[in-house]
């Protein structure tokens, strides 16, 4: 729609855009220890199909999240939303691959 996405909601990084063999997305990030994060993410995510946004929990360790090797670091939470997704992008703790 040549729209530009809106900035980061506060607390979180700035956008990060992204364009590899997994598909074209997005993602953010924060290491804020707000009790109430988690719950927020886990209801946007839930907004979403499974290929078409991500929550990533490393509170407890970083986390691969693509195929490629992008993680999401120790301490974080982040969220990735796609744009677009190819066979190959795969999830954390998860090892089926969306279509």
């Amino acid at each position: 729609t040549g729209k530009p996405f809106p900035p980061a909601p506060n607390l979180f990084t700035k956008w990060v855009y992204h364009n590899d063999v997994d598909g074209i997305y997005l993602t953010t990030n924060t290491t804020s220890t707000d009790a109430y994060l988690k719950t927020a993410l886990t209801k946007l995510n839930e907004q979403f199909s499974r290929c078409e946004a991500e929550y990533v929990d490393a509170s407890g360790g970083a986390k691969i999240w693509t195929s490629t090797g992008g993680t999401c670091p120790i301490s974080t939470l982040c969220f990735r939303v796609w744009i677009k997704t190819t066979g190959t992008s795969l999830y954390p703790d998860d090892a089926a691959a969306c279509p």
